[in-house]
């Protein structure tokens, strides 16, 4: 049986390349997000431009919980919101007040403008780190800096990310694709004969992203989880038995837990004070099969009175489910025409391509297809 599995040693891991990464790569291609929303948003680019939100539906709910919750005394939870609703025991978690944002800025209340929304300012700086932090991952694992910076220009374009702002779909933490990056990051490092600074810094570069996951949105902390999860699992059977490995790596997985489990509490997710019964949208708000290549199913979304789609090429169809809008996830036809040509790359080339290439087996045999799975079930 020895011949079927075979279990590298810490010697033979080499899933990352000894590539620099250069500061002015990640300056650089942070730009076109910086344009993009420029020229998406403009004016709500000002924190204390807050008359738009009154047209805006899910942007109003995140809105409307932070200030309320900036002007309401402390409590335990930190997030609790109670005077939210009247009979409703609430907490900025369920308005999508992104935690991480509102519990620093409450400290500042009395400084700060009065009004003030962080909805446009966060998606100006989503779409800095989206292409940022897609350029340095790139450059990272071997790609040069036209192939590093071409990339990020691709993400930070990509229409699942520019819908999820205001004006549309209004999920505007849910545009935080960065933490995603830097969890396939942080997946293609390996604790084995690591020094004890370089192997704490992991440590605390895992625990910090899931902290700040939670704290921004749990679908993003969920997807970012799956790679840690993978990562540990991974970093257990590279451990080869060695008892002292073992022991350290699931005292770092239990403290990561722990700190985890403290920032849910603390932001509110426990704190609620009503239990929706019978249909509360669970299976309906979903994604369909073919999310990645839909244009129009965020349509019926924007109640158009003709069917249309976001792209120029074609209109896409109407999904079966009316709230398969809420997975609009459609990758633009520059993206689909790459993702072609990159799966006859791995028909014609694929033993080579993957035997060079540790992102192709952490990614596509591991986190991503767990996450689309996740987001396809429906009940």
């Amino acid at each position: 049986m020895h011949r079927f599995i075979h279990k590298p040693s810490a010697t033979n891991i080499h899933l990352l390349p000894a590539t620099p990464v250069e500061p002015w790569v990640l300056i650089l291609a942070s730009v076109p997000g910086l344009l993009l929303a420029f020229w998406l948003y403009g004016p709500i680019l000002d924190p204390r431009e807050v008359e738009w939100l009154l047209a805006e539906d899910d942007s109003l709910q995140h809105f409307s919980g932070w200030d309320m919750f900036r002007r309401d005394i402390w409590r335990w939870p930190l997030g609790a919101v109670p005077r939210l609703g009247s009979l409703v025991d609430a907490s900025i978690v369920y308005t999508d007040s992104i935690p991480v944002i509102a519990l620093p800025l409450k400290l500042l209340h009395r400084w700060l403008p009065d009004p003030l929304q962080y909805i446009g300012p966060l998606m100006l700086v989503n779409l800095m780190l989206n292409g940022a932090i897609a350029a340095g991952l790139l450059r990272a694992i071997g790609g040069s800096r036209f192939t590093a910076l071409a990339g990020a220009l691709l993400v930070v374009s990509l229409p699942m990310v520019t819908m999820r702002g205001p004006g549309a779909l209004g999920h505007e933490a849910l545009s935080s694709h960065w933490l995603l990056f830097i969890a396939m990051w942080l997946s293609l490092k390996t604790l084995q004969d690591q020094t004890e600074s370089k192997r704490r810094g992991l440590f605390l570069g895992w625990l910090a992203l899931l902290v700040m996951a939670v704290l921004i949105h749990f679908y993003l902390f969920f997807m970012a989880g799956i790679f840690w999860l993978f990562w540990l699992l991974r970093e257990g059977w590279y451990a080869n038995g060695v008892a002292n490995k073992l022991l350290s790596l699931t005292g770092e997985a239990a403290a990561t837990i722990a700190a985890v489990v403290l920032a849910v509490w603390l932001a509110g997710y426990f704190y609620f004070g009503l239990i929706v019964r019978g249909y509360n949208g669970f299976g309906h708000y979903s994604a369909e099969m073919l999310s990645f290549m839909n244009p129009g199913s965020a349509s019926l979304f924007f109640q158009a009175e003709s069917f249309h789609g976001v792209s120029s090429a074609w209109n896409g169809w109407r999904p079966p489910i009316a709230g398969y809008y809420e997975g609009f996830a459609y990758l633009g036809l520059g993206c689909l025409l790459l993702v072609a040509f990159a799966l006859w790359l791995l028909m014609r080339h694929g033993r080579q391509l993957t035997d060079q290439s540790g992102l192709i087996r952490i990614m596509f045999a591991l986190g991503l297809p767990s996450g689309l799975l996740f987001r396809l079930v429906t009940k």
